[in-house]
């Protein structure tokens, strides 16, 4: 329900943030308990903001429209380098089932990347977030 709250454009801006961090803190809870899906829960979460960022322009003062709050939680949850990333992807067909599905969350993980890429703030993020989405379309 908070899902289509946020995205209804017939309330005000202030009620679907509002909205929007219900929806948040609900896949804050949903993944709670699991760390394992760390990356299943920062890509949820990533579509949201970057949903906002998108509807009311980014914010460095408002948690869920902060551009580079996203990409620092993204770069931190991937927890590999693009380049081991690239080489694990050459063969993965190869990898077991966890392995690929790690792989894919990787993808995942990098569409919302994608997203924000237009608000890269600073020349090295700008740098390290080319890399990435250079890796994507030889994810599985």
């Amino acid at each position: 329900m908070a899902v289509s709250r946020y995205q209804n454009s017939k309330l005000s801006q202030p009620a679907r943030l509002q909205w929007a961090a219900i929806a948040a803190r609900a896949i804050d809870e949903k993944y709670r308990d699991d760390a394992g899906d760390a990356k299943l829960r920062c890509t949820e979460r990533g579509f949201v903001v970057a949903y906002l960022i998108a509807q009311f322009g980014p914010s460095a003062h408002h948690p869920l429209r902060d551009p580079c709050a996203l990409f620092e939680e993204i770069m931190g949850t991937l927890g590999t380098q693009p380049e081991a990333t690239l080489k694990a992807a050459e063969n993965w067909r190869q990898h077991d089932v966890a392995r690929v599905r790690e792989l894919r969350r990787i993808k995942n993980l990098l569409k919302v990347l994608e997203y924000i890429l237009p608000y890269a703030s600073t020349l090295d993020t700008a740098g390290i977030a080319a890399k990435w989405t250079a890796v994507r379309p030889a994810l599985p």
